[in-house]
């Protein structure tokens, strides 16, 4: 191994280049960027789009605020996906207070519709407008202009993709700072990347479309059988760099219930991890060169300290390196008033990439049929 410390110091040095690249060349700029302001002249109709399957608890929470919305032309389609409890009846009672509620009711009978890609494609076919609004049922706007913003991407006569941001509702302790983190990082990975003309995914709980772009890519049929991407992998299919709208103000954020159990939030990344495998070869690259220079980056770090060699260039390195990523994640939050429990990122950021190699088998066999 003393032979091999020059090597291993030069890695150190190539990774940590790599990751100072990335998150000051191309993940800075979603934290430059600078949304629209105001109110948009005119206002589209638009669908939204909600898939439930034994939702009734936070379709009683939740439903309520996305039903009152400052928007004039709008309806709120929720599919009920083959439910066991009593979603079917909530939604009822709703419909009586709210005449723009609209439900779509797959039973037993509809054996054609099974999993939430199906169920999606149900709400689709049944929406009356061309812009479709989707999120999911666990989900909460961060206000009454949540559409309103999101909605700011039609005003724009090439754009027919809207990336919202959908993070989850802060509680204590390592799994929701570790779930939180996670998922910020996505975020800052998949904007970004859209900013440099390089789209490749959105997420479910927040994300706008027209409905012919989803017909003319002849819906999810291309990726079918893969449980998940009904958002990453049809966005990566029919997202471009110049029909792609970033929404990124704070009245347009959508928080989402995190998991509340290691067990099952391990489960859900499963389903979402599968899908990487089918991103495009230049995403792939991209995203795995990232997650290959972080892993190196500590792997080297820590070997470095363990045999005392170049721990000068090792610390300084890393400090400046963690100072960039504090400051980023930082200013991404308050940009979209989150809540910033900062100082966990030195912590979740050595134990991330070995969480993600943990995962990696699932990018290459996952494969499961089940959204729930």
């Amino acid at each position: 191994m003393p032979n091999l410390l020059p090597l291993i110091l030069i890695g150190y040095i190539i990774s940590t280049l790599v990751q100072w690249a990335y998150w000051g060349l191309i993940f800075r700029k979603v934290i430059t960027h600078r949304p629209l302001r105001g109110k948009a002249k005119e206002t589209f109709p638009v669908s939204v789009i909600i898939c439930a399957k034994n939702e009734s608890a936070n379709l009683r929470k939740y439903l309520p605020s996305i039903l009152s919305q400052d928007y004039p032309n709008y309806e709120v389609v929720v599919v009920n996906d083959h439910s066991t409890d009593d979603s079917l009846d909530i939604l009822s009672e709703m419909s009586a207070q709210y005449a723009h509620l609209r439900i779509i009711d797959l039973t037993d009978k509809n054996t054609a519709y099974v999993g939430k890609k199906m169920a999606l494609s149900a709400g689709i076919s049944h929406a009356d407008h061309e812009w479709l609004l989707l999120t999911d049922a666990d989900c909460q706007p961060a206000s009454n202009q949540w559409i309103r913003e999101m909605m700011k991407t039609a005003t724009h006569p090439a754009k027919e993709i809207g990336l919202g941001y959908s993070p989850y509702i802060y509680h204590k302790g390592l799994l929701n700072a570790f779930v939180r983190y996670e998922t910020l990082l996505t975020a800052i990975q998949y904007k970004s990347m859209a900013l440099i003309k390089q789209p490749y995914m959105g997420v479910g709980r927040n994300l706008l479309y027209r409905k012919d772009l989803f017909y003319q890519a002849g819906g999810f049929e291309s990726h079918l059988e893969v449980a998940s991407g009904d958002d990453d992998l049809f966005i990566s299919e029919v997202a471009t760099g110049n029909n792609t709208f970033i929404v990124d103000t704070p009245d347009a954020v959508v928080y989402s219930e995190p998991k509340k159990t290691w067990s099952s939030w391990l489960a859900q990344k499963q389903r979402h991890l599968s899908t990487g495998k089918h991103y495009r070869p230049k995403i792939q690259i991209l995203l795995g060169l990232f997650s290959i220079t972080h892993f190196f980056h500590v792997f080297f770090l820590v070997l470095l300290l363990f045999f005392n060699f170049g721990t000068v260039v090792a610390i300084v390195g890393s400090v400046l390196r963690i100072l960039i990523i504090v400051l980023m994640c930082t200013a991404f939050r308050k940009k979209f008033r989150e809540v910033n429990d900062w100082y966990w990122l030195p912590i979740l950021d050595i134990l991330y990439p070995f969480y993600y190699m943990a995962l990696t088998p699932y990018l290459i066999s996952t494969k499961t049929t089940s959204w729930k």
